[in-house]
């Protein structure tokens, strides 16, 4: 939803969902992200190597959600943050 996301608030009908909820859904995925991610390492530690590869695939594919996730916002963040003329 990041592309269909403007900066505008509009609380009507359907979209209200790119306008308010995506916006703070993706806010929240930001932060809760990394914090898994660092848990997934935290819990790498003194387990089986099957274990241990299974969790590096976590992390790895985590983090690539969180890049992409980051970039496809990244023109909704210009938008809301550029001054208005």
């Amino acid at each position: 939803m990041g592309p269909f996301a403007d900066g505008r608030v509009i609380l009507k009908s359907w979209q209200v969902l790119p306008s308010v909820v995506a916006p703070a859904i993706m806010f929240i995925l930001l932060f809760v992200l990394p914090l898994d991610m660092t848990m997934s390492r935290i819990f790498m530690s003194g387990q089986e190597h099957l274990e241990k590869s299974r969790l590096l695939a976590i992390i790895k594919l985590e983090g690539a959600l969180f890049f992409a996730l980051l970039l496809s916002w990244i023109p909704f963040f210009i938008k809301i943050t550029s001054p208005v003329n």
